[in-house]
Parts: structure tokens; sequence; C-alpha cells
């Protein structure tokens, strides 16, 4: 825990090594502009969850989305490797 003495910041035990981590994340800033985000394809080009899933400003959007779960509730789950981190209704 951070606590401000004056106008000092004392770091403790634990609470350095987590500063520590995130000046060596700061420090990788340009590298990783520089070498991973030139291979990500652009978000428009990406698959979004909106593109499949209800629209939740809608008042269906529960019904829809009901809908959804029975359908899957009969799904083969070897299916579900298709679905982020495997989550899925069975």
């Amino acid at each position: 825990m951070c606590r401000k003495s004056g106008k000092d910041v004392v770091i403790r035990g634990s609470d350095l090594q987590q500063q520590e981590k995130v000046e060596v994340l700061k420090s990788m800033e340009g590298w990783a502009e520089d070498r991973i985000l030139t291979l990500l394809k652009p978000v428009e080009s990406s698959w979004q969850p909106q593109d499949i899933l209800p629209d939740s400003s809608t008042e269906e959007f529960f019904d829809a989305v009901r809908e959804m779960r029975k359908r899957a509730a009969g799904g083969d789950p070897r299916r579900a490797l298709g679905v982020p981190g495997g989550q899925h209704a069975w």
C-alpha cells in the first residue's frame, strides 16, 4: 500500500515490486507499438460479438438470448472449442 508523507510517496514491499512491473511495461510501449500493433488486423475487419449477438439495447434482447440458449442446449460439446474461452451453455 502506498502512503503519502508530505510530498513523498512511501512504497513498501510488494508495492515496490508492482511499481517496478509498471515501469517495465511503460518502457516497452514504443517497442510494442512498433512490433506488435503492426501485426494486428484493424478492428473494422475483425470479428465483433455484435456481429452475431442480439442487440442489448432492444426490448427483445432477453428473449433473443433465451432463444440462443435453447438452440445451444442440444449442441455437441466439441463445438465449444470454437467459442472464445470455451464459454458455452452446456
